[in-house]
């Protein structure tokens, strides 16, 4: 099983870094969760292959110089993350929980957020960090999201990428 996770987060990161939208990463996703031998078969296709990697140099680093401006990793379009609030929820992450969505409802995570920490990304206790109080247990599981510590849970892009592989996991059932 932690396999075939670790196939589909790489998967994930490929279509990433190969310009597919959102959208089309968390369909890959839900696919990959429901039939996991099917999507992963896709992808390994050889046109497939080739058509994700065609702008990667030998030592497996993309080409920037290759793609067109609005296409370039090095200029993400990804939404601000701040600590507003409103409402009983983190409204300022709503653009990020939506960015980063597997499938939850990104009203109640951000009112779950605010639950955590009120919208703090420094918030702790004696075992849990950041904006969704992530259990330091996850951090193995989290390497897809860059958190290789307990500290990297206070980034807000990497705790919300957290919470998303721990609803993957768990669902809602997680901050019960």
């Amino acid at each position: 099983m932690k396999y075939s996770k670790r196939i589909a987060a790489l998967a994930a990161l490929i279509l990433i870094t190969t310009g597919c939208t959102w959208q089309e990463i968390n369909t890959w996703v839900a696919w990959n969760n429901e039939a996991p031998e099917a999507a992963q078969a896709y992808i390994q296709r050889p046109e497939v292959v080739e058509s994700l990697t065609q702008d990667w140099d030998h030592d497996g680093v993309i080409e920037t110089e290759s793609l067109a401006p609005a296409e370039r990793i090095d200029t993400p379009s990804a939404p601000s993350i701040s600590g507003s609030s409103s409402n009983g929820r983190c409204t300022g992450i709503i653009d990020a929980l939506s960015q980063l969505s597997p499938g939850w409802d990104v009203n109640r995570m951000a009112s779950i957020a605010y639950r955590e920490s009120r919208c703090q990304p420094g918030a702790s206790n004696s075992c849990c960090s950041g904006l969704f109080q992530v259990h330091r247990i996850w951090i193995p599981e989290a390497g897809e999201c860059g958190v290789n510590s307990r500290d990297d849970l206070y980034d807000p892009w990497k705790n919300i990428c957290t919470a998303a592989i721990i609803y993957r996991n768990q669902g809602m059932g997680a901050w019960g």
